[in-house]
């Protein structure tokens, strides 16, 4: 299991982004998020059909479990989001869906992560002392 916190500045977008088949739920924590769910219908040419409208969640939220998606954080809302994303098995790679171009692309993911003394400071407890 992976588990992730994502932090949405106003007006980013997660593209449309396939989960290989894994299972995936996000619940909105702050802010708010707009969810759009796919089907592949067909690869070449690529088809993408949705699957229902697109969801607009506030805090408590919880989407899944999806399987390939579009998350953002539309620039009209004015205010960031975070998001708590829970995953069967690590992630490391998705496949992108560019409708635009009519190609899906492999993409290695990167994520930045806060040492464990920066995370206590931010929870406002005090950081361990070095070497404890």
């Amino acid at each position: 299991m992976e588990i992730l916190v994502l932090c949405w500045a106003r007006g980013s977008t997660a593209p449309i982004h396939g989960h290989e088949g894994e299972y995936c739920w996000a619940r909105v924590e702050r802010g708010r998020l707009a969810f759009a769910s796919y089907r592949e219908a067909s690869r070449a040419p690529l088809r993408l059909e949705p699957l229902g409208s697109a969801v607009d969640a506030g805090p408590g939220y919880v989407d899944g479990p999806a399987d390939i998606h579009a998350v953002t954080n539309p620039t009209s809302l004015e205010e960031d989001a975070v998001s708590l994303h829970v995953y069967c098995r690590p992630y490391d790679e998705c496949d992108i869906y560019d409708t635009e171009q009519g190609a899906v692309r492999r993409v290695r993911l990167v994520y930045d992560s806060v040492p464990p003394h920066l995370a206590a400071v931010a929870a406002g407890q005090r950081p361990a002392p070095a070497g404890a």
